[in-house]
Protein backbone atom coordinates (compact mmCIF):
# COMPACT_ATOMS: atom_id res chain seq x y z
CA UNK A 1 0.00 0.00 0.00
CA UNK A 2 1.40 3.56 -0.96
CA UNK A 3 1.84 4.95 2.56
CA UNK A 4 4.78 7.35 3.85
CA UNK A 5 7.37 6.20 6.44
CA UNK A 6 6.20 8.14 8.84
CA UNK A 7 2.59 8.86 9.72
CA UNK A 8 1.47 12.28 11.80
CA UNK A 9 -2.12 12.21 13.05
CA UNK A 10 -4.38 15.31 13.32
CA UNK A 11 -3.45 15.42 17.02
CA UNK A 12 0.82 15.65 16.34
CA UNK A 13 1.53 11.51 16.78
CA UNK A 14 4.28 10.43 15.22
CA UNK A 15 4.86 6.91 14.21
CA UNK A 16 6.78 4.88 11.94
CA UNK A 17 4.37 2.93 9.23
CA UNK A 18 5.66 -0.36 10.74
CA UNK A 19 4.46 0.57 14.15
CA UNK A 20 1.50 1.86 13.12
CA UNK A 21 0.66 -1.42 11.65
CA UNK A 22 1.92 -3.44 14.25
CA UNK A 23 -0.90 -1.06 16.87
CA UNK A 24 -3.39 -2.00 14.39
CA UNK A 25 -2.92 -5.44 14.01
CA UNK A 26 -2.14 -5.87 18.39
CA UNK A 27 -5.36 -4.15 17.97
CA UNK A 28 -7.80 -6.80 15.75
CA UNK A 29 -5.63 -9.49 17.47
CA UNK A 30 -6.58 -9.41 20.73
CA UNK A 31 -9.26 -6.48 21.58
CA UNK A 32 -8.70 -5.17 25.48
CA UNK A 33 -7.43 -1.95 26.94
CA UNK A 34 -5.39 0.20 25.49
CA UNK A 35 -3.59 0.37 28.28
CA UNK A 36 -2.70 -3.35 28.12
CA UNK A 37 -0.60 -2.33 25.54
CA UNK A 38 0.57 1.07 26.30
CA UNK A 39 4.05 -1.12 27.63
CA UNK A 40 4.71 -2.79 24.41
CA UNK A 41 4.22 0.42 22.60
CA UNK A 42 5.76 2.49 25.14
CA UNK A 43 3.24 5.07 24.31
CA UNK A 44 -0.13 6.30 26.18
CA UNK A 45 -3.15 5.05 25.83
CA UNK A 46 -4.53 8.08 24.23
CA UNK A 47 -1.38 7.92 21.24
CA UNK A 48 -2.27 4.41 20.64
CA UNK A 49 -5.96 4.99 20.32
CA UNK A 50 -5.01 8.09 18.06
CA UNK A 51 -2.79 6.33 15.78
CA UNK A 52 -4.95 3.23 15.59
CA UNK A 53 -7.90 5.16 14.45
CA UNK A 54 -5.80 6.85 12.22
CA UNK A 55 -3.98 4.37 10.24
CA UNK A 56 -7.74 2.61 10.12
CA UNK A 57 -8.75 5.47 8.03
CA UNK A 58 -5.35 4.93 5.75
CA UNK A 59 -6.71 1.71 4.93
CA UNK A 60 -10.13 1.92 4.64
CA UNK A 61 -9.52 4.98 2.15
CA UNK A 62 -7.25 2.35 0.28
CA UNK A 63 -9.88 -0.49 -0.04
CA UNK A 64 -12.98 0.88 0.43
CA UNK A 65 -14.46 0.11 -2.84
CA UNK A 66 -13.34 -3.90 -2.14
CA UNK A 67 -14.73 -4.34 1.47
CA UNK A 68 -18.13 -2.28 0.60
CA UNK A 69 -19.75 -5.64 1.27
CA UNK A 70 -18.57 -9.11 2.29
CA UNK A 71 -19.16 -11.20 -0.90
CA UNK A 72 -22.13 -13.54 -0.04
CA UNK A 73 -23.53 -16.73 -2.39
CA UNK A 74 -26.90 -17.14 -3.23
CA UNK A 75 -27.01 -20.52 -0.78
CA UNK A 76 -25.42 -17.79 1.64
CA UNK A 77 -28.77 -15.53 1.43
CA UNK A 78 -31.13 -18.54 1.31
CA UNK A 79 -29.84 -20.10 4.55
CA UNK A 80 -29.76 -16.19 5.70
CA UNK A 81 -33.30 -16.15 4.85
CA UNK A 82 -34.32 -19.42 6.05
CA UNK A 83 -32.75 -18.96 9.65
CA UNK A 84 -35.17 -15.86 9.56
CA UNK A 85 -38.02 -17.84 8.72
CA UNK A 86 -37.54 -20.46 11.33
CA UNK A 87 -37.46 -17.83 14.59
CA UNK A 88 -39.55 -14.83 13.72
CA UNK A 89 -40.46 -13.82 10.05
CA UNK A 90 -43.32 -13.91 7.75
CA UNK A 91 -42.08 -16.38 4.79
CA UNK A 92 -43.37 -13.70 1.99
CA UNK A 93 -40.54 -11.39 3.48
CA UNK A 94 -37.10 -12.69 1.93
CA UNK A 95 -35.44 -11.07 5.00
CA UNK A 96 -31.64 -12.11 5.41
CA UNK A 97 -29.98 -9.52 7.07
CA UNK A 98 -30.14 -7.28 10.20
CA UNK A 99 -28.99 -3.33 9.59
CA UNK A 100 -28.26 -0.83 12.59
CA UNK A 101 -26.09 1.97 14.25
CA UNK A 102 -24.12 2.05 16.79
CA UNK A 103 -22.49 4.73 18.49
CA UNK A 104 -18.51 4.69 19.37
CA UNK A 105 -17.84 6.79 22.64
CA UNK A 106 -14.09 8.34 22.86
CA UNK A 107 -12.91 11.28 25.17
CA UNK A 108 -13.85 14.41 23.85
CA UNK A 109 -11.74 15.57 20.72
CA UNK A 110 -9.22 18.46 20.22
CA UNK A 111 -11.43 18.65 16.44
CA UNK A 112 -14.25 18.47 14.82
CA UNK A 113 -16.31 18.29 18.15
CA UNK A 114 -19.53 19.33 16.48
CA UNK A 115 -19.27 16.54 13.64
CA UNK A 116 -18.75 13.98 16.13
CA UNK A 117 -20.94 15.20 19.65
CA UNK A 118 -24.83 14.09 19.87
CA UNK A 119 -26.56 15.26 21.82
CA UNK A 120 -29.27 12.30 22.09
CA UNK A 121 -26.74 9.91 23.59
CA UNK A 122 -24.83 12.58 25.25
CA UNK A 123 -21.53 11.59 23.87
CA UNK A 124 -18.81 12.04 21.37
CA UNK A 125 -17.24 9.52 18.87
CA UNK A 126 -18.46 8.20 15.50
CA UNK A 127 -21.50 6.44 14.60
CA UNK A 128 -20.77 2.73 12.54
CA UNK A 129 -23.94 1.12 10.30
CA UNK A 130 -23.69 -2.17 10.54
CA UNK A 131 -25.50 -4.81 8.40
CA UNK A 132 -25.19 -8.50 10.58
CA UNK A 133 -26.27 -11.79 9.27
CA UNK A 134 -27.87 -14.22 11.69
CA UNK A 135 -24.51 -16.28 11.81
CA UNK A 136 -22.97 -12.75 12.98
CA UNK A 137 -21.07 -12.35 9.97
CA UNK A 138 -20.91 -8.63 9.20
CA UNK A 139 -21.45 -8.13 6.00
CA UNK A 140 -21.38 -4.46 5.51
CA UNK A 141 -19.82 -1.41 7.75
CA UNK A 142 -20.20 2.35 7.11
CA UNK A 143 -18.70 4.81 9.65
CA UNK A 144 -20.52 8.24 9.97
CA UNK A 145 -20.47 11.22 11.91
CA UNK A 146 -21.89 10.94 15.43
CA UNK A 147 -24.48 13.80 14.82
CA UNK A 148 -26.84 12.46 12.44
CA UNK A 149 -28.96 10.29 12.65
CA UNK A 150 -29.88 6.66 11.20
CA UNK A 151 -31.71 7.04 8.09
CA UNK A 152 -28.79 9.87 6.89
CA UNK A 153 -26.33 7.69 7.52
CA UNK A 154 -27.26 5.05 5.02
CA UNK A 155 -28.07 7.67 2.46
CA UNK A 156 -24.54 8.77 2.95
CA UNK A 157 -23.46 5.22 3.25
CA UNK A 158 -24.69 4.60 -0.42
CA UNK A 159 -26.30 0.98 0.83
CA UNK A 160 -29.39 1.52 -0.81
CA UNK A 161 -28.38 1.98 -4.37
CA UNK A 162 -25.97 -0.82 -3.93
CA UNK A 163 -28.25 -3.14 -2.43
CA UNK A 164 -31.22 -2.27 -5.41
CA UNK A 165 -27.97 -2.53 -8.61
CA UNK A 166 -27.08 -5.70 -7.48
CA UNK A 167 -28.15 -9.10 -9.49
CA UNK A 168 -28.58 -10.98 -6.78
CA UNK A 169 -29.05 -9.37 -3.47
CA UNK A 170 -31.54 -6.90 -4.71
CA UNK A 171 -34.17 -9.93 -4.56
CA UNK A 172 -33.69 -9.60 -0.69
CA UNK A 173 -34.66 -7.30 2.24
CA UNK A 174 -33.10 -5.84 5.22
CA UNK A 175 -34.39 -5.34 8.63
CA UNK A 176 -34.59 -2.09 10.10
CA UNK A 177 -36.15 0.32 12.89
CA UNK A 178 -38.03 2.59 12.10
CA UNK A 179 -36.36 4.66 11.10
CA UNK A 180 -35.35 3.93 7.61
CA UNK A 181 -38.62 3.58 6.41
CA UNK A 182 -40.47 0.64 4.54
CA UNK A 183 -38.94 0.73 0.62
CA UNK A 184 -38.35 -1.82 -1.67
CA UNK A 185 -34.51 -2.55 0.61
CA UNK A 186 -35.49 -1.95 4.25
CA UNK A 187 -38.50 -3.91 5.98
CA UNK A 188 -39.07 -1.74 9.36
CA UNK A 189 -40.82 -2.61 12.46
CA UNK A 190 -42.96 0.13 14.49
CA UNK A 191 -43.76 0.11 17.95
CA UNK A 192 -47.63 -1.27 18.72
CA UNK A 193 -49.15 1.40 20.86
Amino acid sequence: LPFPEYIITPEGDKAHIIEAFCIVLRRMSSPGKMRDYSEDFGRSEGSLCRIMIYMTHLLLEQVAKSVFFYPVSLEQLMSYRDAFHRKVVSEDLPIVTVIDNKKQFTCKPTHNQKSQYNRFKKGHGPKHQTLNAPNGIILHQFAGDGRPGDAFISRESGLQEFWMAHAVLRIFRILADSAYGNNTVFVSLYKHR
